[in-house]
């Protein structure tokens, strides 16, 4: 009977140490399925359209036709565009991030000019917040945020909410061009927007009265300078009805905005702006810097150099 119950013990250690391995490598099994499932290299995507159809070309392989929508291995990629004949092909580098989609749209023209559209791509910046940055071809259109002006482009890093918002670019001499974002939370949302000539030669006095409502006589010079707001303390700058900080507060705006500048008190401490595109305020030049049409400093401003 000893030997009986010896040998039926051993066994069941063995049943037990079976039925343990049998465990531990159901669940290395589990842990590893799981594990590539979240761990695994995210994908990005792209989504193309162009008017009229056009043929797509990625890294010069072929994919097919617009409109066009695929995975592809996150980064740098080039993106080419052949339309029929006589229209003129499209070529952009973009940089394709895991998990988004980089949006390209395209209306072909017989010229470069006459052509125009966006390039929508993400960046990420490491927060839960999320931001805009808007570059256009030219320089110096105005930009207007869910239907609120948001000054003259480049717009770089404007806070904006998690959620959807319509774009409209607009300038003298070019269609206006109007879109919608996703900005996703987190990230980044960069737009490259070419705007199409009509064209029509804009004059610059004819650009002061669409900006502000200044008749083309009041303001007789050919260059345009603008404001660029820099960075404050509170991440915002006030707009006040007289040039005084006892004045009353009419709007704030960003660092980043660029505003059509219109006068100075005498000691230079404040300037006039429009700060909307067509309503007059004041804002301190300690967080302010003049920039001509070309993006240079106008006027040196000593608060800062």
């Amino acid at each position: 009977m000893r030997g009986f119950d010896s040998l039926s013990g051993l066994l069941m250690k063995a049943l037990k140490i079976i039925a343990l391995v049998i465990v531990v490598v159901l669940a290395i099994s589990v842990a590893g399925v799981v594990g590539y499932k979240y761990l695994k290299p995210q994908k990005a995507s792209i989504a193309v359209e162009s008017n009229p159809s056009a043929v797509v070309y990625i890294s010069g392989t072929q994919v097919g036709n617009t409109p066009y929508r695929g995975s592809w291995n996150p980064g740098e990629v080039v993106v080419k565009l052949i339309p029929v004949s006589p229209l003129i092909p499209y070529e952009t580098k973009v940089n394709l991030v895991p998990g988004k989609e980089t949006q390209i749209s395209r209306d072909f023209g017989m010229t470069e000019d006459t052509s125009g559209g966006q390039v929508i791509s993400y960046e990420k910046i490491g927060s839960n917040e999320s931001s805009l940055s808007l570059l256009s071809t030219p320089d110096y259109a105005q930009v207007s945020v869910d239907g609120d002006i948001r000054g003259f482009s480049p717009i770089m890093n404007y806070s904006v909410s998690v959620d959807t918002h319509q774009i409209v670019v607009t300038k003298l001499g070019y269609l206006d061009d109007s879109f919608a974002i996703t900005a996703p939370k987190g990230y980044k949302t960069v737009v490259m927007a070419q705007l199409i000539s009509t064209g029509q030669p804009a004059s610059p006095s004819g650009a002061l009265a669409e900006l502000g409502g200044i008749s083309p006589t009041s303001s007789p010079s050919a260059t345009q300078v603008y404001v660029q707001i820099l960075d404050t303390p509170s991440g915002f700058l006030r707009v006040r009805a007289q040039g005084s900080t006892g004045s009353s507060e009419i709007a704030r705006v960003k660092p980043g905005d660029k505003l059509l500048f219109v006068s100075q008190d005498t000691a230079g401490d404040w300037y006039q702006v429009l700060y909307d595109g067509k309503n007059k305020g004041w804002i301190s030049s300690q967080y302010a810097k003049k920039l001509d049409q070309t993006g240079n400093a106008a006027v040196q401003n000593p608060n800062n150099q």
